[in-house]
């Protein structure tokens, strides 16, 4: 399916590239000073779709019918402090959606039959 994505993407015209985030995660461990430790953790963006001053932060994700497989797939996400459109591609058959973090969740065949589906 990524391929599929990848593909769409360079034909409607964009740059895409794979990019990374680094986190700072809470371990299970207090230091010696009762304070929580953090350990760095990198998360991965499927894609980062460019063209002129559009961006597109694209995560794809064959099915996410259960909470644990959503979460992961927001993770990477979440971490991304610019306001870019962040988007899921799944193939769950559901209808476009936005959650409550704004991130837009996108039926593989809703987005390769929609010329304009990244800005829905």
């Amino acid at each position: 399916m990524e391929n599929i994505i990848y593909n769409e993407l360079r034909y409607r015209g964009f740059n895409v590239d794979v990019g990374e985030v680094d986190v700072n995660e809470m371990i299970d461990r207090i230091d010696v000073n009762g304070k929580k430790i953090y350990k760095k953790k990198s998360s991965e963006v499927d894609f980062i779709a460019t063209s002129n001053n559009q961006k597109y932060y694209i995560q794809s994700c064959l099915n996410i019918n259960d909470s644990s497989t959503l979460e992961r797939e927001k993770k990477s996400l979440y971490y991304i402090d610019d306001s870019f459109k962040k988007i899921i591609i799944t193939k769950d058959g559901l209808d476009i959606r936005k959650d409550e973090n704004g991130f837009t969740i996108i039926d593989i065949f809703d987005f390769l039959l929609n010329d304009n589906s990244l800005d829905l």
